[in-house]
């Protein structure tokens, strides 16, 4: 665990009026989805109070937030480990935005404020491309497709949808910064914006959901892949 980067994302936390143990929650997680903790990885509980200056206590109630969330797993007899992606869980996961996301699309509420939204997170994936920056690039369309959620203007879907978006990232992780998954989709996205602002709904939803479906099968075989490679390297 990087001692430095856990606690500089503790601190950027505490300005918040949160409960200690969402704030080490909310570093533990940031820490996730930058892939500074790897799947796998064993958070030993004395350790991260330590580091953070928290109670041990504290840190069990981040624990189970996490957990609740799916990004760490607590194993019998030996601790808590961040979660590991799955075949299961990339399909699943792809399942719950099968439903949301088109839904969103075809009814929410699309106001000036969020197409805006949208397009700006579309404009900072297309300068990450250019740039080469894979990871500010993914980060983007994640944005992007959050901004699609909010579409709902329900505050407990996007929060819900927030944490799935969040385990998308151990996936993401597990097969490492391959520009060439990502990069199709910021031209995609950004069709998918054009559509809307066009007031075409029912295109933005259908190439929404064909996409989707074509990113499901692509990471799921690229996550084989890496499984496969990372048991090579371990035999």
């Amino acid at each position: 665990m990087s001692t430095a980067t856990l606690a500089n994302s503790a601190s950027a936390h505490t300005e918040l009026p949160l409960p200690a143990a969402e704030r080490v929650a909310d570093a533990l997680r940031d820490q996730i989805i930058e892939g500074a903790l790897s799947s796998g990885v064993r958070l030993a509980e004395e350790l991260v109070a330590e580091r953070l200056d928290v109670s041990r206590n504290t840190v069990r109630e981040a624990f189970l937030i996490l957990a609740s969330e799916g990004l760490v797993v607590r194993r019998a007899n030996r601790g808590v480990f961040v979660a590991e992606a799955t075949a299961e869980l990339v399909r699943d996961l792809y399942a719950v935005r099968l439903f949301t996301e088109p839904a969103a699309v075809l009814w929410g509420t699309l106001t000036p404020e969020r197409l805006g939204r949208m397009r700006r997170a579309s404009e900072r994936a297309s300068a990450a491309a250019e740039a080469g920056d894979i990871r500010a690039m993914r980060s983007a369309n994640q944005d992007f497709h959050r901004e699609i959620v909010g579409l709902t203007e329900s505050p407990r879907t996007q929060r819900w949808f927030a944490t799935r978006l969040a385990e998308m990232w151990l996936a993401f992780n597990a097969i490492g910064e391959q520009r060439d998954f990502h990069l199709p989709y910021v031209a995609r996205n950004r069709g998918i914006l054009e559509s809307l602002e066009a007031g075409d709904r029912g295109a933005a939803a259908e190439e929404l959901r064909r996409y989707l479906e074509e990113a499901r099968d692509d990471l799921l075989a690229r996550l084989a892949e890496a499984m496969d490679q990372a048991g090579t390297r371990r035999s």
